[in-house]
């Protein structure tokens, strides 16, 4: 038997001649994602970067 480490991704998939769709999964969400997360991202990361580029300022670092 050979490795997984081994073998490519397109070897795994290479001899399939038909793929399931994502409704035949039967998959779901055990959550859903809050739409907010992007824009609160967003706002943290500029808060830091502000706060980051004053302190560099104020201290001369």
């Amino acid at each position: 038997m050979q490795k997984i480490e081994n073998v490519s991704i397109m070897e795994l998939v290479g001899g399939f001649e038909a793929y399931a769709d994502a409704a035949e999964l039967n998959f779901e969400a055990s959550a859903d994602a809050p739409a907010i997360t992007p824009t609160l991202t967003t706002i943290a990361y500029t808060k830091a970067s502000v706060a980051a580029t004053a302190a560099s300022v104020k201290w001369g670092c």
